[in-house]
């Protein structure tokens, strides 16, 4: 009896729990819902750029929930969470979910070209070719193909690339935008590859007025053409359409720098930091732009921070060494303080800047004639005349 007065007990304790039904697998229609929701949810957070970690885990659940159908993996679920890995900076679990969705599905063309596009270029370049050999009608992948061969003897292989992209989606600006593109490199050598440049850019705006690396690049042809003002607006244009379009920003700001619009280019460098903090590039514009605002102090903390993102690269030294040369008040302390930052410059520089090394380096014997010192001689010079220095006491890095 004691035996069932536990049982009766235990029977009596348990009858309000909550028992587990067995779950059925959705409908067909249920699937398609289910992955329509997850798609809109990537769409959401792919147009506002919010990829917050509760965005990240969210998105993924949604395509999880679809990845298996009637016991078989779905490869574009699969495709969608290294997609959305991807977004949220997991590279490692993005080219698992690639590998994995083209091991059940070799033919895919997305997950091959977003494979291509996580490796190096070397090993890219022969899986966008292995992608249009799967699948001839694989658009992307003649465009990512096309975008290994930028060498000038490989321009014309990468423009039939585009043509057969163009000739499988006629409206696929992406390929319209970097046909133009190889005009435009042609252009130094061909000015009549700039009219070709300009009238792809027209074609593109056709089929879509508010494709913002159109215009991007259609001012970078208007550059070329010497048309500054046309270049301004659209590279404005450019940045309306989006906001979140660092390279429209960058070049915005280099443009108005050259036209003295120092506000405007402060402006746009701004943005362009707000966007990818680390970039050397934009660190330093704002310090270009800060300087010709008169700001040294501020242009002194913006090259400040570029040395601490890359202390390896020339350019913030350089401008240090102009900074303390020409915009303070021209202390014995300052000057050598330039000389010194000079100095780092000359150790850095590469063969980008090899115009600027020569005419820092540049010494002009008493005697010469016709020729200029350069700024490693003038501030020699000042701190000479400024009895800080013997004139024979030229500095080693000079030589």
């Amino acid at each position: 009896m004691r035996h069932l007065a536990f049982l009766l007990l235990a029977l009596t304790s348990c009858a309000h729990a909550s028992i587990p039904q067995p779950v059925s697998p959705p409908t067909p229609e249920g699937r398609a819902e289910l992955a329509e929701n997850a798609q809109a949810l990537f769409a959401r957070h792919e147009a506002t750029g919010e990829w917050s970690a509760d965005a990240c885990q969210s998105t993924a659940e949604a395509f999880s929930r679809v990845r298996s159908t009637e016991g078989r993996e779905d490869p574009r679920a699969i495709y969608m969470e290294g997609l959305t890995a991807a977004r949220c900076g997991d590279d490692a679990r993005a080219l698992e979910r690639y590998q994995h969705a083209l091991g059940l599905a070799p033919d895919f063309c997305e997950a091959r070209v977003a494979l291509g596009l996580s490796q190096e270029e070397q090993t890219s370049r022969a899986t966008f070719e292995e992608g249009v050999r799967r699948d001839p009608r694989c658009a992307e992948a003649y465009l990512h193909l096309a975008s290994t061969q930028h060498r000038p003897h490989e321009r014309d292989e990468a423009l039939a690339n585009l043509r057969r992209a163009l000739a499988i989606r006629s409206d696929y600006l992406p390929a319209l935008d970097a046909m133009a593109q190889i005009h435009l490199a042609e252009g130094a050598a061909h000015p009549e590859r700039l009219e070709l440049a300009a009238m792809v850019c027209r074609q593109a705006q056709l089929i879509d007025r508010d494709y913002a690396p159109l215009y991007n690049t259609w001012a970078l042809v208007d550059l070329a053409k010497a048309d500054l003002a046309e270049a301004a607006a659209k590279l404005g244009r450019a940045r309306d359409l989006d906001p979140t379009f660092f390279e429209a920003h960058m070049n915005f700001a280099q443009l108005a720098l050259s036209g003295r619009a120092y506000d405007d280019a402060a402006r746009a460098f701004e943005d362009a930091r707000r966007l990818r903090p680390e970039s050397y590039d934009a660190v330093v514009g704002s310090g270009v732009a800060a300087r010709a605002l008169a700001d040294p102090a501020r242009a002194e903390a913006h090259y400040r921070a570029a040395i601490a993102i890359d202390g390896a690269r020339p350019e913030a030294y350089f401008d240090l060494a102009l900074l303390y040369q020409e915009h303070l008040a021209g202390t014995t302390a300052q000057l050598e303080e330039a000389e010194g930052f000079l100095s780092r410059f000359v150790a850095r520089a590469r063969a980008k800047d090899a115009e600027v090394l020569a005419d820092t380096l540049r010494w002009c014997a008493p005697s010469a004639r016709r020729c200029r010192p350069g700024r490693a001689q003038n501030l020699h010079d000042a701190l000479v005349a400024m009895d800080a220095r013997a004139d024979g006491d030229r500095p080693e890095w000079t030589r």
